[in-house]
């Protein structure tokens, strides 16, 4: 699986997703992409659990929006 969502109930509040699920929601990005960009220090926050990497979706997406170029977005 996945996804893994995690509650408050056992002390956190993350909800982790795996490099492959990563690669389906930003085009262009490969699980290859994503390993270099750990090797070298850039790209999103991860986490390592044992030998698995996970990425907390919240950071992700903060991740995401300070890499925002443009305009700006009127209501």
């Amino acid at each position: 699986m996945t996804l893994t969502s995690n509650t408050a109930a056992n002390g956190l509040s993350h909800t982790f997703i795996t490099p492959a699920r990563v690669t389906e929601m930003l085009p262009g990005v490969t699980v290859q992409t994503l390993a270099m960009w750990r090797y070298r220090h850039t790209g999103p926050p991860y986490r390592k659990l044992g030998a698995k990497v996970v990425y907390a979706l919240d950071e992700l997406e903060e991740w995401v929006q300070a890499g925002a170029h443009g305009g700006e977005f009127d209501d």
